[in-house]
């Protein structure tokens, strides 16, 4: 019967959880901002985008974000990173973002391991790739990377409490010996986490 979780399998109830807090927090964040301002650039610029920086298409890359228009958001960010690859690793962690925001959770693994290629010291990065590896069940990997987010920032609380309730999820057994999706909870604080993060990486792209 549509709507009872009990005929629905966990990796499903998870999958639908998870795009819900995804579109909510989206929202939030659409509410909690100004509408796009083109004053910011010239319209000039905008008819002529070749003559917008790096730094423009990343600004640009945020607003998008910031309105829910993921895609243009995506476009945008990849055009920061091709006119200035220092910028590459902060476009990838957002672009990550985007993808996981539409439950594309492959693509979102492959941006943030280019992150984590490029910036190696990203424990945000292997957080989130902790999450999105347990969300399509790969709880080795999963494992190995909030491992690594520990290793890198031993003093952070939130990626310890996630690794505890992986192994919660798994009902205590080694990550090799079990492939289960992983809980709502992980899922949320992961996502509240990287939300907070984007917000921060905009603030200072400003």
């Amino acid at each position: 019967m549509r709507g009872n979780l009990k005929h629905d399998s966990p990796y499903i109830i998870m999958r639908r959880s998870f795009g819900y807090v995804v579109g909510i927090l989206i929202c939030c964040i659409c509410l909690s901002v100004q509408p796009i301002a083109a004053a910011e650039f010239t319209e000039e610029e905008l008819l002529h985008p070749e003559s917008l920086s790096a730094e423009d298409w990343f600004e640009i890359g945020n607003i998008f974000f910031d309105n829910g228009e993921l895609s243009d958001a995506v476009g945008s960010w990849h055009n920061a990173m091709y006119l200035d690859p220092e910028l590459a690793a902060n476009a990838w962690y957002n672009i990550g973002l985007a993808y996981a925001a539409v439950e594309q959770y492959s693509d979102a693994i492959e941006a943030w391991e280019n992150t984590v290629a490029i910036q190696p010291d990203s424990a945000m990065a292997y957080d989130n790739l902790g999450t999105a590896y347990g969300i399509i069940g790969m709880a080795d990997k999963s494992l190995e990377a909030y491992d690594k987010a520990i290793a890198i920032a031993p003093d952070e609380p939130k990626y310890k409490a996630d690794r505890a309730t992986l192994i919660a999820a798994l009902g205590g057994a080694p990550a090799e010996e079990k492939k289960t999706p992983l809980s709502q909870l992980v899922s949320i604080a992961a996502l509240c986490g990287a939300i907070i993060c984007i917000i921060h990486i905009n603030k200072k792209q400003k």
